[in-house]
């Protein structure tokens, strides 16, 4: 379930960087960060988490390069 509502986020949110045209390798990142908010969370909590940040505006696609 959490593959998958990650993977629907990231096609949502175009598949692509937001600041380069990559497509492999993305990570979801927070426009404005909430310090420790995620980072103990397990995986699937965390994409929930995510999920809620992207319904809100908050949540942009990175490379790793970026």
């Amino acid at each position: 379930m959490a593959r998958r509502l990650r993977a629907m986020i990231i096609r949502e949110l175009g598949g692509r960087c937001a600041r380069c045209p990559r497509t492999d390798a993305l990570q979801l990142d927070l426009v404005c960060p909430i310090p420790g908010s995620h980072h103990h969370l397990s995986f699937p909590d965390r994409t929930r988490f995510y999920f809620l940040q992207w319904r809100r505006g908050n949540v942009q696609l990175l490379c790793a390069q970026c």
